[in-house]
């Protein structure tokens, strides 16, 4: 783009958002410009190594699994690209694919940093003061097999004869095989290292909204599906229980007339509604940013309600 062409666009894009573009190229003169320890938060990613010995080789332990975890967001962030394009072409479904494969490379390569790069005394030493924790519980690399294969061939071998495509999923996921291995045969018991992972992660989830309702009353409800189904979730809700507050994620729906059946079916039963937008401009919050950033406010408080995302 040229100069007049890049105006042109800017004056577009914030027009077409409500707002004076005047205002946005203001900000930007007055901006400063940004630096390589902001963008990439050097301090906070530095300050995150915290140690629970004062044993040399336990920081290359932490960092290396620190690393992993980030390498599995990025093959994730690949996977959640390929999953949410529409008609996907196959030259972009292959350029994310090669990513996630190079992604693998970088990980099944590095072993040798714990393998060669730690005294055998001194891991014997710091991992015991890690014990239960272990890398059996990163949700990430879960949900990266999840998502890479067939369900079946997560499913401990010795139950899979016990799982078809009828199977309840409860039933299904009780016998993954990270699952079965935290699990005592004898006496049913789970020890504690899984006990810990589902008090982290598992949530109560449910087949229908309809279900839903059999076992909760919520009174505040959050939709966060497609925009195209907000109005039919909306509906459905509505239908079998009478929350006080809708909050729904933007865009509130697909198309105008579907947002005022909305707004009108919310005002009909006299429930209150707020679209999810980013509140970073809104007069009240900078009100109470100012209030805490003074110590006007000491105190924050958090109470926790019932939610139930669609």
């Amino acid at each position: 783009m040229n100069r007049e062409e890049l105006l042109k666009a800017i004056d577009e894009k914030y027009t077409a958002l409500g707002q004076d573009p005047n205002v946005h190229l203001s900000g930007l003169l007055h901006a400063e410009p940004m630096k390589y320890w902001d963008f990439i938060q050097v301090d906070a990613l530095l300050g995150l190594q915290t140690q629970r010995t004062n044993l040399p080789d336990e920081m290359i332990f932490l960092i290396y699994h620190q690393i992993n975890e980030l390498l599995f967001k990025m093959i994730l962030w690949e996977m959640d690209q390929i999953s949410f394009e529409e008609d996907i072409t196959p030259d972009k479904f292959e350029m994310h694919l090669m990513r996630v494969s190079r992604y693998f490379n970088m990980l099944s390569t590095s072993f040798d940093i714990m393998g060669e790069g730690m005294e055998v005394e001194q891991y014997m030493k710091f991992r015991d003061t890690l014990t239960p924790a272990s890398g059996f519980q990163s949700s990430q690399y879960r949900k990266i097999e999840i998502a890479s294969t067939e369900l079946i061939n997560l499913i401990d071998y010795r139950f899979r004869k016990t799982i078809n495509r009828d199977t309840p999923y409860e039933h299904a996921f009780d016998n993954m095989y990270w699952q079965a291995a935290g699990v005592d045969r004898k006496n049913g018991g789970k020890n504690q290292l899984l006990i810990n992972f589902e008090k982290k992660y598992k949530k109560p989830t449910y087949t229908s909204i309809k279900s839903t309702f059999k076992l909760l009353k919520p009174q505040v409800i959050i939709i966060s599906s497609y925009p195209q189904n907000h109005l039919h979730v909306l509906k459905e809700i509505f239908y079998y229980h009478k929350p006080k507050i809708i909050i729904c994620e933007k865009p509130l729906g697909s198309n105008f007339d579907e947002s005022r059946k909305i707004i009108k079916i919310c005002r009909k039963n006299n429930s209150k509604l707020f679209v999810n937008y980013v509140r970073l401009s809104d007069p009240g919050v900078i009100r109470i940013k100012n209030k805490i950033n003074s110590k006007k406010i000491k105190t924050l408080l958090k109470k926790d309600i019932e939610e139930i995302c669609y």
